[in-house]
């Protein structure tokens, strides 16, 4: 992470586990208008230039964390949450303070007296400062002995960060290294498919390159995390969409089993050229759109009637990677999406029938988290 906007570090850079990347420069060039008797050009000159570039990655846990950040533009995950639920009165928890907590976020209960039940929770809603209710089914009881917690949460906000990456590529004995400095984080895919491990990619949009027969960090790369590999298969829980009322009431849409689920982001940023700089002198932010799609078994037309009535929906899922019972995990909820489209079709024989949807996110003034995304970390224990 840079300390000012494209000026490369000198030192703390880290090793990033990867399966591509795409960090290039392009130079435009201007050919002279000048009228010349022999038929020929006569110079010119490089007008601009730009370096951009993207990293293919499969998830894990803890490894993107940053970049997770940098695409919302979140002020960082928060520091742990961390209270002790002194009643459970259908599903309805009481803490200490709901104050840094929002709707679909996750929570870990454990020491609950009914032990199967120590888990990971969905908070469904907050009613006031000391209440939240979970979504899924929990024993009533009258204790001060249950502790609740998650590692923390990000949301999208309006923190600017930028990045510098070196990629090393020895040739011939030598080591050759590209720097790409002033790299904001532009967009963010994620997508899960049947049978496969969760994949995904993040752009980015920069300034300055450079090259070097030396590596910028005097220090040595501090290693990747070595935490497992997330899939699609058996790692994926809770994922569930929901028809929200005008009053923020949640309601569970009954079958929604997929073949396929991706959720991207992207922060419509734009280079701001200036007199005197042949590449940015500036990334400008835009608006933050955040999208998702589906493809769901067709089961009945309770989504399509929502599309054609402009209902509100809400989605919500969760990865992990297994390590034991409660992660580690990443919690995530789109809280207040419109349907953009819906397809669903017979296309040939032998075959199911497949509802193919797309949402596009909205900021959530329905559930009262003021976002259009929201990710909670849960650590294994």
């Amino acid at each position: 992470v840079e300390a000012t906007f494209d000026v490369a570090p000198t030192a703390g850079y880290s090793l990033l586990r990867n399966t591509s990347e795409s960090f290039n420069t392009s130079i435009e060039r201007a050919d002279s208008d000048e009228i010349t008797s022999s038929r020929q050009y006569s110079g010119s000159a490089q007008v601009s230039g730009s370096s951009s570039g993207s990293v293919g990655f499969q998830l894990s846990y803890g490894e993107y964390d940053p970049f997770l950040e940098a695409v919302l533009q979140s002020s960082g995950f928060s520091s742990a949450y961390s209270d002790t639920v002194t009643d459970i009165a259908s599903k309805v928890c009481t803490v200490t303070a709901t104050a840094t907590l929002k709707v679909g976020m996750l929570v870990k209960l454990t020491g609950l007296t009914v032990s199967t039940e120590d888990g990971v929770f969905t908070i469904g809603a907050i009613s006031d400062a000391t209440h939240f209710t979970v979504v899924e089914a929990i024993t009533d009881e009258g204790s001060s002995t249950v502790a609740a917690s998650h590692g923390g949460s990000a949301f999208n906000e309006k923190t600017d960060r930028s990045f510098t990456f070196e990629k090393n590529m020895p040739a011939d004995g030598d080591d050759h290294f590209f720097i790409f400095s002033g790299q904001k984080a532009s967009s963010l895919s994620l997508s899960m498919t049947t049978g496969s491990i969760i994949s995904g990619d993040i752009g980015f949009m920069g300034a300055t390159p450079a090259a070097s027969a030396t590596s910028k960090d005097g220090d040595g790369y501090t290693a990747s995390l070595t935490n497992e590999l997330m899939n699609s298969v058996s790692n994926v829980k809770g994922l569930s969409l929901h028809s929200i009322a005008s009053n923020g009431t949640a309601t569970l849409v009954t079958d929604t089993t997929s073949q396929e689920l991706s959720l991207s982001i992207d922060n419509n940023l734009r280079e701001q050229p200036g007199i005197g700089s042949l590449f940015a002198q500036g990334i400008g932010s835009g608006r933050i759109k955040v999208e998702a799609s589906a493809t769901m078994y067709f089961a009945n037309r309770e989504i399509y009637d929502k599309f054609l009535t402009n209902g509100t929906m809400q989605l919500r899922f969760q990865v992990t990677d297994s390590k034991d019972a409660y992660g580690n995990r990443y919690g995530f909820v789109l809280p207040q999406l419109k349907i953009a489209s819906y397809e669903a079709a017979a296309t040939g024989a032998d075959s199911d029938i497949m509802a193919t949807i797309s949402f596009t996110g909205e900021e959530d003034v329905l559930s009262g988290t003021a976002s259009s995304i929201v990710i909670t970390r849960i650590p294994s224990a």
